[in-house]
């Protein structure tokens, strides 16, 4: 009887700390929405340094239907977080990237039925920024500014 309570008590310890395990866990993966190709979620190496005393801007939509989108240009400011949100109109899986080394860890596929996709980045230095969606002939940019 005296081991069957120690069993127990044993697995109520791994299971309490298993799920403490996964709550730290989520908590620090929940630092970032950064997508890297293969749907992970970036690493702190890969992802560009961020003023934490900077704005943040609103989310921008990108509307995504038949191969083409809208708008087509997007801004941010330099040191500031970024979130787009790709919205899917048609029934198509898409696939969102960039070729610049600096944001190239963004690679993801979305469709409609997986609901709207939301890419949180911190904006990289001043200049203009190509994304691709679902092939290199249907490009947009990401305008980043100067922060104020």
């Amino acid at each position: 009887m005296k081991n069957k309570k120690s069993i127990i008590i044993a697995f109520i310890v791994v299971i309490i700390v298993f799920f403490v395990a996964v709550i730290i866990t989520m908590n620090e993966t929940d630092k970032s929405q950064v997508i890297v190709p293969g749907g992970e979620t970036a690493t702190e190496d890969q992802i560009p340094p961020v003023d934490e005393n900077a704005i943040d801007q609103p989310a921008q939509t990108i509307v995504v239907d038949e191969g083409s989108f809208k708008p087509r240009e997007v801004t941010g400011k330099a040191g500031t977080k970024v979130s787009l949100v790709f919205e899917s109109v048609d029934e198509n899986e898409h696939q969102i990237f960039f070729t610049d080394p600096v944001l190239s860890f963004i690679d993801i596929a979305f469709s409609k039925a997986d609901g709207n996709k939301t890419l949180t980045f911190p904006a990289p230095g001043v200049g203009t920024y190509t994304f691709y969606i679902d092939d290199e002939a249907n490009q947009g940019h990401l305008i980043v500014s100067e922060k104020n």
